[in-house]
């Protein structure tokens, strides 16, 4: 039924599917929101298993080309289940049968880039009324993943559109976008003043992570440092003294941490009664 659903985009196979894993419908819907949540996904709304145009008294069936890429993203990359995806995906044609061996079924890939250029390694084709043609698509380069999404890219006539959009997107990200090191531990931070302290008045601190990020050279990355005033002892090795937030185009792409590099012991009542003897012993 897998390879019915994404090979030959079967709306019967999805049904069963459905069907099978959520009890019914509605329950599978449920099931595909919630996981649409789970990965980030905020402005996805599922009603029906197979993309057919639906509308409920909580929305319309619907979803964004940049969170079409992140599903991919997730099925593609981040999913226990990636292998069994990819290995479907890259299926050219299927031959199965019914549980009784008297009917068999015969299923081929409809995603005809995966002959027409190198790399592409999924893809899911897709068309209703209201959506148009839409595609999407994963294609890797080197250490490079590209994904590619389209909605209402061509009305019948123009199914194939799809592909030559794909290609000009494809040449664009590859021509444009290299990956870049935008922080690592070399990034220089002030030390903080430190009250209480013996023998440190400032606590040199740093980062332990190197950030690798597939930009062009039209991004503007920008850091935003958040530590306090000042610190109190004792501190320890490798406590968080605060975070830098790290910005792609006005908007937040990752917090990281700031941590302490060395003990400063704090100057407690014991310490201070030491010194104060010491200080009288001849």
């Amino acid at each position: 039924l897998l390879y019915s659903l994404i090979l030959e985009s079967h709306n019967d196979s999805a049904v069963a599917i459905a069907e099978h894993i959520g009890g019914d419908v509605q329950s599978f819907a449920k099931m595909m929101n919630d996981k649409a949540k789970e990965i980030g996904l905020s402005n996805t709304y599922f009603i029906t298993p197979n993309g057919l145009d639906a509308e409920d008294e909580n929305g319309v069936h619907s979803t964004t080309a940049y969170e079409l890429a992140l599903l991919m993203k997730y099925c593609t990359i981040d999913s226990p289940a990636k292998e069994d995806f990819l290995k479907i995906c890259q299926t050219r044609e299927y031959s199965f049968s019914d549980y009784s061996g008297k009917r068999s079924f015969y299923v081929r890939n409809k995603n005809a880039l995966l002959d027409m250029m190198d790399g592409v390694i999924a893809g899911k084709t897709g068309f209703t009324a209201d959506a148009g043609y839409c595609y999407v698509t994963a294609i890797q380069n080197e250490d490079k993943t590209y994904i590619i999404a389209l909605l209402g890219c061509g009305w019948p006539n123009n199914k194939t559109y799809k592909w030559s959009d794909t290609k000009k997107l494809y040449k664009y990200g590859s021509e444009n976008y290299d990956y870049s090191t935008i922080l690592d531990s070399n990034y220089g931070i002030n030390p903080i003043p430190v009250k209480n302290g013996i023998n440190n008045d400032y606590l040199d601190v740093g980062i332990n992570r190197k950030l690798e990020l597939l930009i062009s050279d039209n991004d503007v990355i920008e850091y935003k440092l958040c530590i306090p005033d000042y610190v109190c002892a004792p501190i320890r090795k490798n406590m968080v003294a605060g975070y830098l937030e790290v910005y792609v185009n006005k908007e937040l792409f990752e917090v990281i941490n700031i941590y302490s590099l060395e003990e400063i012991e704090e100057k407690d009542f014991w310490y201070c009664l030491k010194k104060t003897v010491i200080s009288f012993v001849p």
